[in-house]
């Protein structure tokens, strides 16, 4: 790893000293960003993003000489990185439940889609072996209870509501593969 020079204590040269770090770095850093991102595109917007913000949010009276601007650096790379990427999830996920919302069914095929689920469900729930986990299961997933509210439902702690929702999604999921 490569270490940033220190100029003098002026204003000017702790910026100096923050670029320095950041050109001495920067295909290190380019690297780092492009294994998290897997395109070189991002990688550089990455990298973009971090200078521009950096020289932004600080003044000159802000910088300070002796800081270790690399470290600084590195983690700033990593951690636009993982925001980058979850917040690409999170857009993909709304993009596929948008272009879910955007197909427009015809209102009695989309009638018939709902009431065949509800079949389907309704009897995968009745052929639950375990009646507790049928219950809790139907509380949440159906009637919508919170965790909080089904442990003051139900008189058990959140946590083992948490368990036994657990272990009853598991179930109904094996019930419903025996019954196809």
């Amino acid at each position: 790893m490569v270490t940033e020079n220190n100029p003098e204590n002026s204003d000017s040269g702790a910026i100096e000293a923050f670029i320095a770090a950041f050109e001495a770095n920067r295909e290190l850093l380019l690297n780092m960003a492009r294994s998290y991102t897997k395109n070189m595109e991002d990688a550089e917007d990455v990298l973009h993003d971090i200078l521009v913000r950096v020289l932004q949010k600080f003044r000159g009276d802000d910088f300070d000489p002796n800081f270790n601007y690399t470290g600084y650096l590195y983690k700033s790379v990593k951690n636009t990185c993982l925001n980058l990427i979850r917040n690409n999830k999170r857009r993909s996920k709304n993009n596929k439940r948008s272009n879910i919302a955007d197909r427009h069914l015809p209102d009695q095929v989309e009638r018939v889609i709902v009431a065949e689920l509800s079949n389907i469900m309704q009897s995968t729930l009745e052929s639950m072996p375990n009646g507790i986990f049928r219950d809790i299961f139907r509380l949440r997933e159906l009637e919508e209870f919170s965790y909080l509210e089904l442990g003051e439902e139900l008189g058990i702690p959140q946590g083992t509501v948490m368990s036994r929702m657990h272990r009853a999604r598991r179930e109904f999921a094996e019930t419903l593969a025996k019954n196809k």
